[in-house]
């Protein structure tokens, strides 16, 4: 992790030992936001197609409590 920690103490303070956890974190928050940007719009494709854009605004007030729900 040497190698990651020279290139990310010019842009962060961050000690050698933390590098590996903070590669890891963005790593993680990178693929849940790609994620997310990949299965919303398709998500509502696919409810479009189902049950027509005039619905659409109740599939996202039942998502709400949904997701609240699982999480």
């Amino acid at each position: 992790m040497a190698i990651v920690h020279r290139l990310l103490a010019p842009v962060v303070d961050v000690r050698q030992e933390e590098s590996g956890t903070l590669v890891l974190m963005f790593l993680y928050s990178f693929l849940a936001m790609t994620a997310y940007n990949i299965l919303k719009p398709l998500a509502a494709g696919v409810f479009i197609g189902a049950f027509g854009a005039e619905n659409l605004p109740f599939m996202i007030l039942v998502a709400g409590p949904l997701i609240a729900g699982i999480i």
